[in-house]
C-alpha cells in the first residue's frame, strides 16, 4: 500500500517505493502502522538516529584519539548542516550513516580483539547500511582492500 505522506511521488500508477532500499522502508512502515501514520513519530525516529550517530562518533573518535578530539568530532556532527537537514525528512540516509558508524566501531574493535562477534557485528552493520542506502556498497571495496593490505604487512 502506498502512503503519500511518507512517499510523496507514490500513486497507483507510480510505485516508486519499490526502488527504495528495504531497511528504511520497513522501519518507517512499522512506525506508520504503530503510530497511525504520524509524521512526528517518524521525525522522532530521525532525531534518535541523529543522536545515536553523535554518540557513536564520540565513542569511535575517543577510541582512535582522545576525549578532546571526540568532543570536537561530536560537536562537528551536531552542527553539520547537511545532516541536520536530513532530520525532518523520512529517508534512509541517517539510518545508513548510523549503520556505517556502528560498522566502523565494531571493525576497529574486531581488529584489536579479533573476537568473532565483533567481526560479525561489523559485517551486519555494513550489510544493514548497504540495505539502507545502496551507495554504501562503494565503501566495502576500500575496507576489504585495507584489511587485506594490513594482513600482508
Amino acid at each position: 500500500m502506498c502512503e503519500p505522506e511518507y512517499f510523496p511521488f507514490c500513486s497507483p500508477s507510480n510505485q516508486l517505493t519499490a526502488s527504495r532500499e528495504p531497511v528504511p522502508v520497513l522501519i518507517f512502515a512499522v512506525v506508520a502502522l504503530l503510530t497511525n501514520q504520524s509524521f512526528q513519530a517518524a521525525s522522532i525516529i530521525e532525531i534518535g538516529l541523529f543522536l545515536a550517530i553523535l554518540l557513536i562518533t564520540f565513542l569511535l573518535t575517543r577510541a582512535l584519539a582522545n576525549t578532546r578530539a571526540a568532543l570536537v568530532a561530536a560537536l562537528l556532527w551536531a552542527v553539520f548542516i547537511p545532516a541536520l537537514e536530513l532530520v525532518p525528512q523520512v529517508s534512509g540516509d541517517l539510518l545508513a550513516c548510523l549503520f556505517l558508524t556502528l560498522s566502523m566501531f565494531f571493525l576497529m574493535r574486531a581488529r584489536q580483539t579479533n573476537r568473532w562477534r565483533d567481526w560479525l557485528s561489523a559485517g551486519i552493520g555494513m550489510g544493514l547500511g548497504i540495505l539502507s542506502r545502496s551507495a554504501m556498497i562503494f565503501i566495502l571495496p576500500g575496507l576489504v582492500f585495507g584489511l587485506l593490505w594490513e594482513g600482508w604487512a
